[in-house]
């Protein structure tokens, strides 16, 4: 597994964790968040506090599907705690 393999699988897992939009939940398949877990990779070394990765990630959920499936921008803040643990692990 390659660097870059082993972060875009850490962020999944995050993904998968925190369930931001209940699919997990629901009994989805494990990659179902590959595409945001792909937006997030290319995205989250540009980004260094908490609150800025949680607005990154809640704007890509609401690209993806929409404000209302997305839900608050406060439900991604353990998210967004969680991928900022996993951009200093990969991001140096």
């Amino acid at each position: 597994m390659t660097r870059h393999d082993a972060y875009l699988a850490a962020i999944r897992e995050a993904l998968n964790r925190h369930d931001p939009i209940g699919l997990i939940e629901m009994g989805c398949p494990q990659d179902e968040y590959d595409p945001e877990a792909n937006a997030g990779a290319r995205a989250l070394h540009r980004f260094f506090s908490e609150h800025y990765v949680q607005v990154m990630v809640h704007s890509i959920f609401r690209s993806m599907f929409d404000d209302q499936t997305a839900g608050p921008l406060r439900a991604y803040a353990p998210l967004a705690a969680g991928l900022i643990r996993i951009r200093r692990q990969f991001c140096r």
